[in-house]
């Protein structure tokens, strides 16, 4: 793998490489407060990443708490509210990957099927496997990162040719292939927008209706919903925000300081690799299931969860040790393990993580573009939460 890709694959680990411009207005409402205590958690997320507004959510021994500081837009100054909806960027393969376990569960299909019993016309489909997919192991290009390394004129041109979902999607299929299937790991949204199309041929649904038939609708999420060009959204998320390249190399251009994310690809480009809209209620309502085994068997979840080393591309001995599975990943620093996912999208950051040796689920929702500012700053208030136990 060549510098460029090095670095790319590090940059986008736990981030969706596609840009976002969301005006707030159709919000949920509600009459409940969101609950607080000292710890302060949203406002010491806030001032590390100085993003204009943060929500965090969390979900500790089956007891919900929420978190609220900043505002929705740095021009309106309207104050956050605990069920906002943001951009969840990256954390929508961790929906996708769940999908693809419940129809491996009803025997519609299996890991190891080829990707050209299904789409036969995707270049290299018979040499790729829907487990490679799911971790990232198919050798495709990424589409997003092509796109968003593009020089700014050709870069806005592209956004506004992508016009479905299978263009999207077959752009990351034609690209050259990073490596052979199955020899090395490379971060892809392309694997998930494939991975999306065989689920609408499996269940002809889209990719949205599926979601809500098997997730969204049986946990109540009442909120989320798959925003790909879509400009009719029950919930449109807060105001994202970037400055200089939080989000991709010529975002300089567009944003010398921080400032609201503009229509660069309104409606959303991205769809099943980081198109979902969510708030802080619903993700912890999905964050109860996923943990608490709701969503799948046993041995799915034990599938779904057996992580890949990153730098070799090959299954880890020792499943305690940091890595990706199908949508989700392993962190252990030595002291706290977890396992979720992360997420960026032009202007936001979400972070998805639980704690299972402390039965806490916690989700940060951000209204600026820097996924890994946003994981260090939770990960340092996780702790304390912790240590002042």
């Amino acid at each position: 793998m060549n510098q460029y890709n090095i670095r790319f694959a590090i940059l986008i680990l736990f981030v969706c490489a596609c840009g976002c411009s969301c005006q707030p207005s159709g919000q949920p409402t509600s009459d409940q407060p969101a609950k607080t205590n000292s710890k302060n958690i949203a406002e010491k997320v806030s001032e590390h990443v100085e993003a204009p507004g943060v929500v965090v959510g969390m979900l500790e021994n089956d007891k919900r708490s929420y978190q609220v500081h900043g505002v929705r837009s740095m021009t309106s100054q309207k104050a956050l509210k605990f069920d906002d909806c943001f951009c969840i960027g990256s954390l929508t393969k961790t929906f996708v990957a769940v999908v693809v376990m419940q129809l491996v569960d009803e025997g519609k299909i299996s890991l190891d099927d080829s990707l050209a019993q299904y789409l036969p016309d995707v270049p290299r489909a018979k040499d790729v496997t829907i487990r490679q997919l799911l971790n990232h192991t198919s050798g495709y290009g990424d589409s997003y990162s092509w796109i968003y390394y593009l020089p700014k004129t050709r870069m806005l041109k592209e956004i506004k040719q992508i016009r479905t979902k299978k263009s999207l999607a077959m752009l990351g299929a034609n690209l050259p292939m990073e490596n052979e299937p199955g020899e090395a790991f490379f971060y892809a949204g392309t694997n998930y927008d494939l991975l999306a199309l065989v689920i609408e041929k499996l269940s002809n649904r889209t990719l949205n209706a599926e979601m809500k038939h098997r997730i969204f609708k049986p946990l109540k999420m009442t909120w989320t919903q798959m925003a790909f060009r879509n400009s009719n959204l029950k919930c449109v998320p807060v105001t994202g925000h970037l400055a200089g390249t939080d989000f991709w190399p010529v975002s300089h251009e567009l944003f010398p300081k921080l400032a609201p994310s503009t229509s660069i690809d309104q409606p959303m480009l991205a769809w099943a690799a980081g198109g979902l809209i969510s708030n802080a209620p619903d993700l912890l309502a999905f964050a109860d299931a996923l943990f608490g085994g709701k969503l799948m068997s046993p041995e799915s979840w034990k599938e779904m969860t057996t992580c890949l080393n990153q730098a070799t591309g090959k299954i880890n001995e020792d499943q305690t040790k940091s890595g990706y599975g199908f949508g989700i990943a392993k962190r252990n620093d030595g002291k706290y393990r977890c396992i979720g996912h992360g997420g960026m999208y032009s202007g936001y950051t979400v972070g998805f993580w639980h704690y299972p040796e402390k039965s806490l689920s916690i989700v940060v929702l951000c209204n600026r573009g820097l996924s890994f500012r946003v994981r260090v700053a939770t990960d340092r208030v996780v702790k304390q939460h912790f240590s002042n136990q």
